[in-house]
């Protein structure tokens, strides 16, 4: 039996008074079609950096060889609010960080970027990949005061963000998409975090990205201290 055999047979109007579907993960209330997005126009980025120039300037990144590289996306409250999360994966180690964020502008994802990179090793991080949103406008800033690069994917292709994309449908687990952010707490909020962050995935050998992320801050550590 296929999986789509099992979804039809969830979503099938024989079996709709059984809601089985409220045993699926992320509960949707109808089967969703993956017929494509409607095109819309997007806003000009000033001075972007294609993704594709990611593989030439950090060749090891692409691999998932070398750490400290990031992507980032938002993920959005129910409609009648404003608050969204940011979410930043590193690509290695598939370590996530969130932040809340009141309202989805240029000036508040600069803040709130600078907060959680800021907390980390100085020039330790080196590169981020952001999509085409109006809240990344002010992404030459970020990259001039960490010293960074940010590239970005391009239109209507989520999968060249794909470690974020997977981080986000997990996070989306605990907060559905009626969720309202505006009600979420920190302390609910890093709990998340914290339960993702220390789940042992089967990629690592059950290892978590936890482990993994403070291997390599030691490692970091260690080798700016014998320079």
């Amino acid at each position: 039996i296929s999986h789509e055999t099992i979804y039809q047979f969830i979503y099938s109007k024989e079996w709709e008074s059984q809601n089985l579907k409220n045993f699926l993960r992320r509960k949707h209330k109808t089967r969703r079609k993956y017929s494509g997005r409607k095109t819309q126009k997007l806003p000009k980025i000033p001075n972007p950096t294609s993704i594709h120039e990611r593989k030439n300037i950090f060749p090891k990144s692409e691999t998932r060889q070398e750490f400290w590289h990031f992507e980032w996306d938002s993920i959005l409250s129910k409609r009648s609010t404003y608050s969204s999360l940011r979410t930043e994966v590193e690509r290695k180690t598939r370590f996530l960080f969130i932040r809340k964020i009141d309202k989805k502008t240029a000036e508040n994802t600069e803040k709130i970027t600078l907060q959680i990179f800021q907390n980390l090793p100085k020039n330790s991080i080196k590169s981020t990949t952001w999509d085409n949103g109006t809240e990344h406008t002010n992404h030459e800033n970020v990259a001039k005061t960490l010293q960074i690069k940010i590239f970005f994917a391009e239109p209507y292709k989520s999968w060249q963000r794909w470690t974020n994309e997977h981080a986000n449908g997990m996070i989306r687990r605990y907060f559905p998409k009626w969720t309202n952010f505006d009600e979420i707490t920190e302390n609910q909020l890093q709990e998340v975090v914290q339960k993702l962050n220390n789940r042992p995935r089967k990629i690592f050998s059950y290892r978590t990205s936890q482990e993994l992320f403070e291997e390599e801050l030691a490692k970091l550590m260690k080798r700016q201290k014998r320079d």
